[in-house]
C-alpha cells in the first residue's frame, strides 16, 4: 500500500467535500441518479430477507449518493469513507435515519464484522484506491454468504478500447455536448492544466490515481480476482450522461457508445 496516496486522498477529498455535488454534475442529475436508483432497486430484490431490513454498506460514501438511495429503498446504510469532513456531512444529513457511518482509517480495511454485511456498494470509488484488488478480500469477509456486490462508475472496457475513427466519433460527441462556457472563467481549471503540462502530467485535482490509459480498473483483473469466491452475476456498460447533455443527442449516441461499467457479483 502507498501510504502517501491513502493520506492524500483524505486531504484532497476534505477541501472538496462541501462543494462535491456542485462539482460533480456527472452524478449528480436526473438521468443518472435514475438509473442508479433503478439499478439499485432490482439487484436489492435479489436479496431475501423475509420481510427484515438488508443491511448494506456505502463503502466510499463520499456526500451520500448511494447512502441516500439506499435509506429511501429501507435499507440500513453503514456509510464509510476517508474523509472526516465527509463523515461529518452524512452525520448531518441522516442523523434520524437507519444509518450508521464509518471512518476509514487503515485503506483495504473494513471495521465491521465478518459475514455481517448484505449488500455493498461502490460507486465512483474504485479508481482512487491505491490497490483497488486487494480490498475485494475485505468485501469478502464482511459479506454474507449470497450477499451482494454493487460496482459502478468506473471507466469501461468499450471506453478504454476506444480506437481509430470510432475514437474520433466518440470525442466529437463529447465536444459537442460541452455548450457550457463557465469552465473557461474558473481559475482552478487554468490551475490544473498549468500542473499537468509543467508539473505533473498525471496530477488530478481530486487524487485520482487509476484513470490513466496506462493504469486504469482493468474489470478482467477484477473478475480473476472474485474467481471462485464471487459469481459474476453481470457486468453492464452505459453512455455517461453529464448535466448540460443535450438529451436528444446523448440518445441518439447512448447506443453508440459505451464509456463508464458496473459489475454485479453475489458471494459464493
Amino acid at each position: 500500500m502507498n501510504n502517501s496516496n491513502f493520506k492524500n486522498n483524505i486531504i484532497k477529498h476534505n477541501i472538496v467535500a462541501d462543494k462535491y455535488m456542485s462539482g460533480h454534475k456527472e452524478i449528480y442529475n436526473s438521468v443518472e441518479q435514475l438509473r442508479l436508483f433503478t439499478n439499485l432497486k432490482k439487484y436489492l430484490n435479489l436479496i431475501n430477507k423475509e420481510n427484515k431490513d438488508i443491511v448494506t454498506l456505502d463503502y466510499g460514501a463520499g456526500d451520500g449518493n448511494l447512502t441516500n438511495h439506499l435509506l429511501n429503498l429501507n435499507c440500513e446504510v453503514i456509510a464509510a469513507d476517508v474523509s472526516p469532513k465527509f463523515i461529518e456531512r452524512l452525520n448531518r444529513k441522516y442523523y434520524n435515519k437507519k444509518f450508521k457511518s464509518l471512518l476509514i482509517t487503515e485503506e483495504n480495511k473494513i471495521s465491521v464484522n465478518s459475514e455481517s454485511i448484505d449488500f455493498i456498494g461502490v460507486y465512483s470509488v474504485l479508481h482512487h484506491i491505491d490497490d483497488y484488488l486487494k480490498i475485494f478480500d475485505e468485501f469478502y469477509r464482511v459479506l454474507k454468504k449470497d450477499g451482494i456486490l454493487y460496482i459502478d462508475h468506473e471507466n469501461s472496457k468499450s471506453y478504454w478500447n476506444l480506437s481509430g475513427d470510432k475514437k474520433k466519433k466518440y470525442q466529437k460527441f463529447r465536444n459537442h455536448q460541452k455548450k457550457s462556457f463557465k469552465r473557461f472563467l474558473k481559475i482552478n481549471n487554468y490551475i490544473d492544466w498549468f500542473i499537468r503540462k509543467f508539473v505533473n502530467k498525471k496530477y488530478q485535482r481530486e487524487g485520482d490515481i487509476h484513470v490513466w490509459e496506462d493504469d486504469h480498473i482493468d474489470w478482467q483483473l477484477i473478475e480473476q480476482k472474485v474467481l471462485n469466491r464471487f459469481e459474476v452475476i453481470t457486468y453492464e456498460e452505459y453512455l455517461l450522461f453529464i448535466e448540460g447533455y443535450d438529451e436528444e443527442i446523448y440518445n441518439q449516441h447512448k447506443e453508440m457508445f459505451n464509456d463508464v461499467g458496473y459489475m454485479l457479483l453475489k458471494k459464493i
